[in-house]
């Protein structure tokens, strides 16, 4: 996760539909999460658990 935030904010804001300051390269941290949060992360309805939207490679009859 560190990594796809790090290239968010250093190289492709708009891969998430964020902007980062020019002075400083800050953005705004709810809109990180969100943009991260659509498009790679779903909440169950009370937001108290996260899955990955795409890509399991987890086998469930294993839990």
């Amino acid at each position: 996760m560190s990594r796809f935030i790090s290239k968010i904010l250093r190289h492709s804001p708009e891969v998430i539909g964020i902007r980062v300051e020019r002075e400083g390269g800050w953005a705004d941290v709810n809109k990180l999460i969100d943009g991260i949060s659509k498009r790679r992360y779903s909440f169950n309805a009370d937001g108290s658990k996260i899955r990955a939207n795409q890509g399991h490679s987890i086998d469930f009859g294993d839990f």
